[in-house]
Formats: C-alpha cells, structure tokens, sequence
C-alpha cells in the first residue's frame, strides 16, 4: 500500500534563481515592446515631416505669412502664382534700437525663393525685404561752446546705444594736442596740433586761431572707454552711408559749411595737416524719400538735407564718417597716414569724384 505523496523541498536559493530568470524574461519582453514602439513612433515621425515638407510656407520676421500645398502651387500658372504671392502685404513697420524701418518685400526675389522651394519638394522660404526708409528717435542737442560740435554730436551718437553723456564731461575727457595756439616752425610755417591725436585749439573761440577741432580717432577712443565701438566708415562713397542709415544704424559726419578756407600747418611730430576751417559735425539720424535726417548741434535743430547737398559738404572735411557697430569690442584704429601726406588731401582729391 503506497503511503502519501513525497514533498520535494525546494531551497531558497533554488527559488531566488528561478525569480530571477523570470524577471529577467520580463524585462526582456518588456525591451523588445521599448524598441518596437519606438520603431513605430520615429516612422511616424518621419511620415508627419513628409507631409509637412509637402507644403511652401513664407515666412515673414517671426510668422508664416503665407502656405499650401506644394501640388497646388505647382498647378498654378505664372500669373496664379502672383496672384497667390499677392495675398502678402508689401510693406510693414519695425524698430530696431532706437530706429524705426520701413520694410519693404522684394516681390521678384521672392518669387524666385518660391521656385527653388517647389524644386526642392517644399519648406519655408524667407521673404526677402529691403529696407526703404528709416528714422531714428535721438536727443536735440545744441553745441555748449563755439567749437566743440564734435562731443556734442557725440553725445547725440552714444545715446543710440543707450549711453548718455553730457557734452561738457566729453569735452573734458578728449585729449589735446597741442600747442593751444598756432606758433611759428623754425622756417616760418605755421606749428600747431594734429586732430588725428586729440583736439586742436580752443573749444570756447578765441585765441589767434578762433578754432579748430578734432578727427575720428580721438572720438572713437572715447567713445570705447563707455563702451560704445565706432565703425569708421569714411573715405568711399555717400552710398556707405546711405545703408548703414538704412540698417537703422545713425552716423557722425564731419562737413564744411563754407569752401574754406583752408589752412596748412606742421605739427610737433612732423606732420602735414590742411585743414578747412568751415569744418562742423552733424549727425545723420535716417533716411526718409531721398531725404536725409539730420540733427545739428549748431543750432539744435532737426533738420532735413537732400543727397546732393550733403554730396557737397561732406567731401570738404575728407569724407570723415562714424557710425554705431555691433557690439563692443576692440577698435581697429584706421591706418596712420604717412606724414609726407597733408591730412586733408583724401578729401580733396575726391572733391570731384
């Protein structure tokens, strides 16, 4: 006669493998699950950018201006297409630092964006815009002493970046070169100071001379110790200045208001400097239908000058220009100009150009 069953004892340890492996196949399954499912989400994915690059979206600034479908645009004839593009206001306003742009969109790069957008199967094309008018908002300011335009119009040009200095603490802190008054050189020529180093003569009048001023390097110097770059953007053409006005950009420049006259010294150092004594400093604040922008520390005043006037001032000073730049920086200084050379023969061989 059979007596009960055997148990069959089975040890901890026996137990504690067998969980393992069962844990081991769940987590198994449970990868194989991870990775399928992730297969299945990235062809989705992909499936969703295919359709979505199936389409031309124009983009304007930040905002998709204008879409649809890359087959319905391509069943548009020529004067469809420009119809659709039509649909996209021309103009639009924005400000950049303390300038105000007009906008404007280029319709036939545009077009051509379009096309080459379609040839590539869709995407975003951005719509090219030219900027046609621009007015930046800066201080009116009137000169404190009979010459000293140039930290006055300084004062005006650091307040694009947010940097305000009174005129008079500028002053100050340019460097002179001197002697205050012209002398006499040992061969009877005049000896006086270079604008190329620091200011020349009496900022209040006075003196035998009853001027003069001071140049680009000097501003530019001072300008960086309150952390505001320059661009020296002088001695080419008035278009240079035209586009960085356009790009909302203000700009110092140095004019004649009278034909001279002009005055030939040596300075300490050796130099040539001819100089006209109609020199004056402006700042050129936009650009508004062939109309530039003016604001004049003669009188402090706003003002509006054509092209061609400013064509005819400009170059009597040896087109001398300073804009605002990017961010500061270090200055590139403008190449020293041998001393054989008068200071002002640039401007006046371009006189004519």
């Amino acid at each position: 006669m059979s007596g009960p069953p055997e148990r069959i004892y089975v040890s901890g340890a026996a137990r504690g493998r067998r969980l393992l492996r069962l844990l081991g196949l769940v987590f198994s399954v449970m990868i194989v699950l991870g990775v399928a499912l992730s297969l299945l989400w990235l062809e989705g994915c992909s499936l969703e950018g295919e359709r979505r690059v199936e389409e031309v979206r124009v983009v304007r600034g930040s905002r998709v201006v204008l879409r649809d479908r890359v087959d319905r645009i391509r069943r548009l004839d020529e004067a469809g297409l420009r119809r659709w593009l039509g649909g996209l206001a021309t103009a639009r306003s924005v400000r950049r630092g303390p300038a105000r742009l007009e906008l404007r969109v280029d319709r036939r790069e545009l077009l051509a964006r379009v096309r080459a957008g379609l040839d590539r199967g869709g995407g975003d094309v951005v719509a090219p815009e030219l900027s046609v008018a621009s007015s930046a908002s800066l201080p009116i300011l009137k000169q404190a002493l009979r010459n000293n335009c140039e930290t006055a119009a300084l004062s005006i040009l650091l307040a694009a970046r947010g940097v305000r200095r009174r005129q008079l603490d500028l002053q100050r802190q340019l460097p002179r070169s001197g002697p205050l008054d012209p002398g006499r050189t040992p061969s009877g020529g005049l000896l006086w100071g270079d604008p190329d180093l620091g200011y020349v003569g009496r900022a209040d009048g006075g003196g035998s001379a009853g001027g003069y001023g001071t140049y680009e390097g000097p501003l530019r110097r001072l300008a960086a110790r309150h952390g505001v770059v320059l661009d020296d953007i002088g001695g080419g053409s008035a278009r240079r200045i035209y586009r960085r006005l356009l790009a909302g950009r203000p700009v110092l420049v140095w004019i004649g208001l009278t034909e001279g006259p002009y005055e030939r010294w040596r300075t300490p150092e050796g130099k040539t400097v001819e100089a006209n004594f109609g020199e004056h400093t402006v700042v050129l604040s936009g650009l508004r239908g062939g109309q530039l922008l003016v604001n004049d520390p003669l009188d402090g005043r706003r003002k509006t000058w054509s092209k061609s006037r400013f064509e005819e001032l400009w170059p009597r000073l040896g087109r001398r220009a300073l804009s605002v730049g990017g961010f500061p920086g270090a200055i590139d200084p403008r190449p020293t100009r041998s001393p054989e050379k008068p200071t002002q023969a640039r401007g006046r061989a371009l006189d004519g150009a």
